[in-house]
């Protein structure tokens, strides 16, 4: 990796993308560099002409274009590391996936002088337009002037401008490369998800993010999409993401200083996805979900539960008197998580009040 052949290397993975692909393509081919650059392109199975459309492309442009088209389907995950498993060595990573495309000729030449000029910086970012395929809605720029103020001094940041939420576009994102790709997933956290959000983080280490205020990259929000499930039926996204986005959280909190002001934020975000998990599962009385989400994480859960709640203290009253009851009794933090998922899921039947009252009552039955 001293001396590699490609100064830059870009990872596109795609499934199910045709309609979208030779936008993302030409964005690729349209750079203008002065240096040498390849694209590792994973297709995922896609049962949709999108392995045609890559073959020609890379029949087309043979020193640019480097694609695997997969016999069977990987999945996100999957995907992304045969793609960095074929990578080769390069000094700058780029990013983007086959539903979004590059809007600017000079996008890498712009990033890979930014990351040139400031070797502090692992991360570099730029903004992107967000379009709503499909949708009577008006396109946006992310992320916002007001964010920008928040967490970067001029045009520099540390990890606090990734603690809170990711402000960084996937299309949009260039890494300085510390290992090569295979070494990069050997110890990856499986079943993993936001990614992205995670791969940030993973390259920051203790260096920069560098802003760029150019608009150099689309990002499709469109039905496709994973996160479009998000705003179609949530609770759904949540039987389907809610626990590979734990996993994010619980390894994004390793990736912090410890003790640190990012990684306590880290901390409450995880808490507070933790409890829309719960409350899209008390509402829907959803009773696997949320023994699932118990078994796996329980001590997120009761963490939400006892530091969530809102205003409504007949809420937090009940999550504090579990908490008190599991701490005081040693009888097991599974047993009191379970003891107040079957109550909560009643409070159709009885109200808050009266689930709180069963649970006293349960309480006191246990301690005589």
């Amino acid at each position: 990796m001293n001396s590699p052949e490609y100064l830059v290397g870009v990872s596109c993975i795609t499934y199910n993308h045709a309609r979208f692909l030779p936008d993302t393509l030409d964005g690729f081919v349209r750079q203008k560099t002065g240096f040498p650059f390849i694209v590792v392109i994973g297709n995922d199975h896609s049962p949709d002409g999108t392995e045609k459309i890559l073959n020609d492309y890379q029949q087309r442009y043979p020193h640019l274009f480097r694609v695997l088209n997969h016999p069977e389907n990987l999945g996100p995950m999957g995907n992304s590391m045969r793609v960095a498993e074929n990578m080769p060595g390069v000094k700058y990573l780029a990013v983007c996936e086959g539903d979004d495309c590059w809007s600017d000729p000079l996008k890498l030449r712009k990033q890979v002088d930014f990351m040139e000029s400031h070797p502090e910086c692992n991360v570099c970012f730029h903004r992107a337009k967000v379009h709503y395929e499909g949708q009577d809605k008006p396109d946006e720029v992310t992320p916002s002037e007001a964010e920008i103020k928040e967490y970067f001094t001029g045009n520099l940041a540390g990890a606090e401008c990734l603690a809170d939420h990711n402000m960084i576009v996937t299309a949009s994102v260039m890494y300085r490369t510390f290992c090569s790709g295979k070494e990069l997933y050997r110890n990856y956290p499986p079943d993993i998800m936001p990614g992205d959000w995670y791969n940030h983080l993973l390259f920051l280490r203790n260096g920069k993010v560098g802003f760029i205020p150019d608009v150099m990259a689309v990002y499709r929000k469109h039905d496709g999409g994973i996160f479009a499930g998000l705003d179609r039926d949530r609770h759904a996204f949540y039987r389907r993401w809610g626990i590979p986005h734990c996993r994010f959280f619980e390894e994004a909190v390793k990736l912090l200083p410890p003790g640190s002001p990012e990684q306590k934020k880290m901390r409450t975000r995880f808490r507070k996805f933790v409890w829309e998990i719960l409350s899209s599962g008390i509402a829907g009385r959803d009773t696997e979900m949320l023994e699932r989400f118990f078994e796996r994480y329980p001590a997120a859960v009761l963490n939400a539960l006892t530091g969530q709640g809102g205003d409504d203290p007949a809420i937090l009253a009940l999550a504090r008197n579990i908490y008190l009851f599991h701490r005081n009794s040693g009888s097991g933090l599974e047993s009191a998580g379970k003891l107040l998922i079957r109550l909560a899921l009643k409070v159709q039947e009885y109200g808050w009040k009266g689930v709180f009252q069963k649970t006293l009552w349960r309480i006191r039955s246990f301690r005589k």
